[in-house]
């Protein structure tokens, strides 16, 4: 009984990762398809399963203005620098835009040696300068790009996970949004005031007609973490650079290993 009862459990979850799979390729077709237009959000960059300072976050799309010389100089630099302590260094300065070296160690959640190495590696590229006095400002000649962060959590059952994720999301992303199927719709809005009060958007997606809706809409605010935000600049920095053409081939591969697989072992489980 315990062998049938875990094997049906499997043969679920198989089949949801399988769905799920299924349903965030297809919406991220349609965003792709939509990127100019106002319907969800604008953007000119979309990144998927990206690392971001908490947790991988399933779709980021993000809207960045036409760089100026200061600003694509900057998106250049990050590519040279380590991601974390540079996240955290460029976020006191863009907050205090001048700021002792003492302040910027003291403040720090990473060790002395490793900021003041940190701080060595930017100050060798000319991105920092520091005068007689010991305070620190970004050079002029870097300037951190406007940009709009959009996240998008995407799950087929479990609203509950979605929610938590895009609420942590919310540390650097401008609005966030679950994305649900349209089946889900019903169940959603008996729950959408936990979205509405935490800012967050609901998206239910029509695979068959591949048509959304917005039945939350997302609240537009500023980031509750800027060193979470930059750390997600770092991660369009390398698709800027020339990376992201091989990137997406290769993510077009795993998905297409990933979806196979995962279709395999649903019809193993199920014949066994």
């Amino acid at each position: 009984m315990n062998s049938v009862l875990g094997s049906a459990y499997k043969v679920r979850k198989v089949g949801e990762s399988v769905q799920e799979l299924a349903f965030g390729i297809s919406f991220e077709k349609y965003l792709l398809q939509n990127k100019n237009s106002k319907r969800i959000a604008r953007f000119n960059y979309l990144l998927k399963e990206t690392q971001a300072a908490v947790g991988i976050a399933d779709l980021v799309a993000i809207k960045v203005a036409k760089l100026n010389k200061s600003e694509f100089r900057f998106i250049e630099a990050l590519e040279r620098l380590p991601v974390l302590g540079s996240s955290f260094i460029l976020a006191e300065l863009e907050n205090h835009k001048r700021i002792s070296r003492k302040s910027i160690l003291a403040r720090s959640p990473f060790s002395k040696r490793f900021i003041q190495t940190v701080l060595l590696e930017m100050a060798k590229i000319g991105m920092i300068a520091e005068d007689k006095r010991g305070y620190i400002h970004l050079h002029d000649r870097f300037k951190l790009p406007l940009t709009e962060i959009t996240f998008f959590e995407l799950k087929i059952t479990d609203w509950r996970r979605a929610y938590f994720q895009a609420a942590q999301a919310q540390s650097y992303a401008d609005r966030t949004y679950c994305v649900f199927p349209v089946d889900k719709k019903r169940l959603l809005l008996k729950n959408k005031q936990e979205f509405l009060r935490a800012g967050i958007g609901v998206i239910v997606f029509d695979v068959g007609s591949s048509s959304a809706e917005e039945i939350v809409q997302a609240k537009v605010g500023s980031p509750k973490r800027l060193a979470n935000k930059i750390y997600m600049i770092f991660q369009l920095s390398k698709f800027i650079s020339g990376r992201a053409g091989r990137r997406s081939k290769d993510q077009k591969k795993r998905e297409k290993s990933l979806f196979s697989r995962l279709t395999s072992m649903l019809i193993r489980t199920i014949f066994r």
